[in-house]
C-alpha cells in the first residue's frame, strides 16, 4: 500500500441490505476489480464460500481491499443476519469507520436500530448509506425521520435523489450544491440543478448547516468556506 497506513472501513447493517453488493461496487470504481459482479449471480469476490452462494447472504465476515487517491483500505463486509451478530461485532472492534447500509423504505427503519446502539456505545464514527434508492417508497425525510429516535447524532442528508418520472436519475450534493446525472457503469456526470427542485435543495441545504451549527462549528465553518 503507498498510504501511511490501512483505514479499515466496516460495512453493516441489518440482512438484505445490500452490503455485498455495495462493497461490490466500491472496488469496480476503485480499480480494485475489472468487472462488477452480482450477489445473484453468484460471482461477487464477496459471499464466495458454497453457503454464502447458497443462501444468496453472507455467512462470514468478507476481507477487501483497495488503494483510493493514494491511501490503502481494508473493507469488512459484515453478515446482517442475528445469526452471524458475532462476525458484526468483530469486524467494528477494528473498524476506523462504519458504513451502516440501509433500505429505503422506512418502515424497514427499526432494523437499524440494534446497529446504532452499538456504534454509538462503543463510539465508532459511522455514517448512513442509503441503498437501492431505486427501489424507494418513501422520501428520504420520511427515512431520516424514521430513524432519528434510535441516533443519538443528529441525521441530516448529505445527498438527495433526482427523479425523472418515477426513476432516480441522479442526485444533488446539498455540500457543494451541484446537481450530478448518472451514468451506468460510469462516473456521475454533473449537470444544472433542477427548477422544480431547487425550493426542496435550499430547505435541505438549510436543515444540514442548522443542524451542523448545533453539533460542529468547525465543519459548518469548512463548508461554508467551499472547503
Amino acid at each position: 500500500m503507498s498510504g501511511s497506513e490501512v483505514r479499515a472501513i466496516a460495512l453493516v447493517g441489518p440482512a438484505g441490505a445490500g452490503k455485498t453488493s455495495l462493497a461490490e461496487a466500491i472496488l469496480f470504481v476503485t480499480g480494485a476489480i475489472p468487472r462488477q459482479g452480482s450477489v445473484q449471480a453468484g460471482t461477487t469476490v464477496g459471499d464466495a464460500s458454497p453457503e454464502a452462494r447458497e443462501r444468496g447472504s453472507s455467512t462470514e465476515l468478507n476481507l477487501l481491499h483497495f488503494e483510493w487517491m493514494g491511501d490503502g483500505f481494508a473493507l469488512i463486509d459484515a453478515p446482517g443476519s442475528p445469526g452471524f451478530s458475532v462476525d458484526a461485532a468483530m469486524a467494528l472492534e477494528v473498524a476506523d469507520l462504519a458504513i451502516v447500509v440501509v433500505d429505503p423504505d422506512p418502515a424497514r427503519a427499526p432494523l437499524v436500530e440494534p446497529v446504532l446502539r452499538a456504534l454509538e456505545q462503543a463510539a465508532i464514527p459511522h455514517a448512513l448509506f442509503v441503498n437501492k434508492i431505486d427501489q424507494a417508497r418513501g422520501s428520504i425525510e420520511e427515512l431520516l425521520a424514521a430513524l432519528a429516535p434510535m441516533s443519538k447524532a443528529a441525521l441530516v442528508a448529505r445527498q438527495i435523489p433526482t427523479r425523472s418520472g418515477d426513476r432516480i436519475d441522479g442526485f444533488v450534493d446539498l455540500a457543494l450544491e451541484r446537481a450530478f446525472h448518472y451514468e451506468a457503469g460510469k462516473q456521475s456526470q454533473p449537470v444544472s440543478l433542477p427548477p422544480d427542485l431547487q425550493g426542496n435543495e435550499a430547505v435541505a441545504r438549510f436543515h444540514m448547516l442548522e443542524q451542523l451549527a448545533d453539533h460542529d462549528d468547525a465543519l459548518l465553518e469548512q463548508l461554508l468556506s467551499d472547503e
